[in-house]
């Protein structure tokens, strides 16, 4: 079996920058900043990449709120 690379985890996130490089309508690639309290952390996204990027989080934030979400659920249809 392949050896699993390893996971780096940043410190607390406090915030983002983003910034498009390429022409203004089309931009080619977006270059994101996370900002903690190490300072920034940046990494460049091509289209493709962002579009995996984007649905990787919202599994995630699905996989989180999903008990939230069926507690609500359950609240409504017990009344």
């Amino acid at each position: 079996m392949a050896k699993r690379p390893k996971t780096q985890m940043l410190p607390a996130v406090r915030g983002c920058t983003i910034d498009m490089d390429g022409d203004e309508p089309r931009p080619t690639r977006c270059i994101v900043g996370l900002l903690t309290e190490d300072g920034v952390t940046q990494f460049a996204l091509s289209k493709q990449g962002a579009r995996t990027m984007m649905l990787a989080l919202q599994t995630f934030l699905d996989r989180v709120d999903a008990p939230k979400r069926d507690a609500a659920v359950k609240r409504q249809t017990d009344q």
